[in-house]
């Protein structure tokens, strides 16, 4: 609705990121837009992909996508359309090196430097788990998985507390796309006395979500 009363607009974002959460369900979005007249009942499905391709969907749009068609600027045909911000300062090279070669066409210009040799965990590294994905509730949880993450945080806190001078939840952040594993490594921790919630001195386990924004020195992905 604001932008109907807008003469101008910028928007800033990245399609290639975290999508946000939507809460509408796509059959009551056909429905109200049927209400609305913005649908006819002939057709309807092709009617509303359409739509939902032009990012004007409650159920799944974007403004970034609206914005992107509207834009008159597309300055990198191997892109999306409009203006492209290339350089890229927050991650070490060898971490965006992975989001460069996977979404950007290696078009991003690292400009943090390489983490190199330097003693400590590598940027980013792999430790495989002989554990089990299995049902728990409407969500998964690899319970091996937890409980390996939640001793490795607690054999090696001394240590990182010591290498980074802060207090471990300013340290570690553990990111799950599965709300079944957040509690199965929220519990793991509980029991090697790591606080886990949402308290200023907790250490933060979540879905992707809970860390968007923020930082950590070191992520585990489960």
């Amino acid at each position: 609705a604001s932008f109907s009363l807008a003469k101008r607009a910028l928007v800033i974002g990245d399609t290639l990121q975290i999508e946000p959460i939507w809460s509408m369900p796509t059959q009551v979005d056909i429905g109200n837009m049927i209400s609305c007249e913005v649908l006819n009942d002939k057709d309807v499905r092709n009617q509303y992909n359409r739509v939902s391709s032009l990012g004007k969907s409650a159920a799944s749009g974007s403004v970034m996508g609206i914005a992107q068609l509207a834009s008159r600027y597309h300055y990198d045909k191997d892109l999306a359309r409009g203006m492209f911000l290339y350089e890229h300062r927050r991650c070490y090279d060898e971490i965006v090196g992975y989001c460069n070669e996977l979404c950007y066409h290696n078009k991003l210009i690292p400009m943090r430097g390489e983490r190199g040799s330097k003693p400590g965990l590598p940027a980013m590294g792999y430790l495989h788990i002989s554990g089990r994905c299995e049902r728990r509730g409407g969500s998964r949880a690899n319970e091996l998985e937890a409980k390996t993450i939640a001793d490795w945080i607690a054999g090696n806190q001394s240590r990182l507390e010591a290498q980074y001078k802060k207090p471990l939840h300013e340290i570690i952040g553990v990111v799950t796309p599965f709300g079944g594993q957040v509690a199965a490594i929220s519990e793991a921790c509980a029991a090697c006395g790591i606080r886990v919630g949402k308290g200023a001195t907790d250490m933060t386990v979540g879905t992707v979500h809970s860390l968007q924004g923020a930082e950590r020195w070191i992520v585990i992905f489960s």
